[in-house]
Parts: C-alpha cells; structure tokens; sequence
C-alpha cells in the first residue's frame, strides 16, 4: 500500500498512461477470467490488489475496488488520499 499510495501521490499518470493494448497487457484478461472463475473474495487484500491493477486498464473499476478496500484498510488516510489523487488526476484530464 505504501509504494502504490506513493507512485499515485508522486506520478499517478505513469500508471495510468499505459496503453493496455499497445503494451499488450494481460491485466483485464486475468482479472475478468480470476472473477469469473473464483468465488468472490471480499477482503482488503483482494480489494486493494484488484484496485492497484485495474489503475492500468480502468479508472472506474479500480476506484470501485479501492473504495471497497477503504472499509478495511489498516491505513485509511492513506488509500482516502491515493483515491482522490486519482479522480483529480482523471477529472484534470478529462478538462482538456
């Protein structure tokens, strides 16, 4: 959490500027074919790590996952912050 709170504080656009098909990134392919084939976990860690991978692929699915991991995260000030910083920086980008 805090290496991930840190790179979103710091450079959230390093993250969110790949380019999941040019970079040919597995992530949404893994992450649809994990939450079909595997009951649902609903824990902090399945949560926050959905949430950290989705930032690659899709804002609104990972903003979806990390404010499930905000109801159990050990450091919520932390996830609020790095959750802000990432709708400021879509709404930012959305603006131009």
């Amino acid at each position: 959490m805090d290496v991930f709170h840190s790179l979103v504080i710091e450079d959230v656009s390093f993250i969110v500027s790949a380019d999941s098909v040019l970079d040919d990134c597995p992530c949404p392919e893994i992450l649809n074919d994990y939450d079909r084939t595997h009951t649902f976990i609903d824990s902090y860690e399945f949560n926050l790590s959905h949430g950290i991978l989705w930032l690659y692929c899709d804002e609104s699915k990972s903003i979806q996952y990390l404010k499930k991991a905000l109801e159990d995260s050990p450091n919520k000030e932390k996830l609020k912050a790095s959750i802000k910083a990432i709708k400021k920086y879509y709404k930012s980008v959305q603006a131009n």
